[in-house]
This record gives C-alpha cells, structure tokens and sequence, in this order.
C-alpha cells in the first residue's frame, strides 16, 4: 500500500512538472506558431527561416526587462547580421573576410565570465543567413520578413515585460 502511494505521488508530482514546463514554454511556442504561419503567408516557404532565427531571440531575451531602447539596439544588431550575412554571399573574399571578423566582433562584443554564450543568437542569425544565397529581390524580401519577425518580437516582448508579476532573472545577453 505504502509503495503505491508514493508511486502515484511521484507520477503526480512528474505530472505538475510537466505541465509547469509546458507554461514557462507556452510564450515560445505561440511567438514561433504566429510567426511561422505570419511569415508563410506574408512572405513565403522559403524565407521561413528567419521565424527560427527570431524565436531565438525571442527565446533569449523575453523574460528579461528589457528597455525599448535595449530591445531596439538588439533589434538593429540583428538586421545588421543578416546584412553583413548577404554581404557574405556576393563572393569569396567577403565570405572569407566577414566569417573571419564578425564571429570574433560577436564573442569580444556579447561574451562575459558570466555569460559565456552570450554571442550565440546573433552568431546563429549569421550564419544560417548565409545558407539562404538569395539575389537582390530575395535578399530584400528576406530583409522584410526578418524585420517583420523582429517588430514581432519587440512588441511581443515589451508585452510580456509589462504582464510578468515575477522578478526577472540574470540575464543571458550583453549588449
């Protein structure tokens, strides 16, 4: 009798974890599900990558209070990169001269002792534009659904910034 109950008590307590894992999880979800769909229909299939890149930041940055001016920074940072990331495609020797110089501009700039990681959303933003070679137009659209997601995420974190009750952790980005 004993051992059932403590069974049922783990399962109950594995249960409440679940679910409490669901709803810290839950603002994540949502922001990648309208930002997928919003960007398939606005924009297209194949710029879809940017949602992924967004959440990221989303990801990131969401929980902490942020000032419009800080998240504005963020948001100039990454449109930067997917500039500096097109940039990247032209040719060789922009390829081989940006993937030399923004990686170590990214870790000097948004590492730390105490967050180590630091650089990894504007890093990935970097590199995964590379892999979209796109001319002119593409590149200009790609620009579009990329500050689309980012306007998304600037209200959507100003958002959750002001509906939060509980104090916000350490931070996991520099600016």
């Amino acid at each position: 009798m004993k051992q059932n109950s403590t069974l049922q008590f783990h399962l109950q307590e594995q249960t409440e974890n679940i679910w409490r894992k669901f709803l810290n999880a839950l603002p994540v979800i949502a922001f990648f599900l309208a930002m997928f769909y919003l960007v398939i229909g606005l924009f297209g299939m194949q710029y879809v990558m940017v949602v992924s890149l967004a959440t990221l930041v989303f990801q990131v940055n969401y929980k902490k209070r942020h000032s419009a001016g800080t998240l504005i920074k963020l948001i100039i940072q990454q449109l930067f990169l997917v500039i500096l990331a097109y940039i990247a495609t032209l040719n060789i020797f922009m390829s081989l001269m940006l993937n030399l110089i923004v990686p170590f501009w990214l870790i000097f700039s948004k590492a730390s002792p105490f967050n180590q990681l630091g650089y990894f959303s504007s890093l990935m933003t970097f590199t995964f534009m590379q892999l979209m070679h796109m001319d002119w137009n593409g590149f200009s659209r790609q620009f579009t659904a990329m500050f689309f997601c980012c306007g998304a995420f600037f209200i959507a974190a100003l958002f959750y910034t002001r509906v939060r009750k509980e104090p916000a952790g350490n931070g996991t980005e520099e600016y």
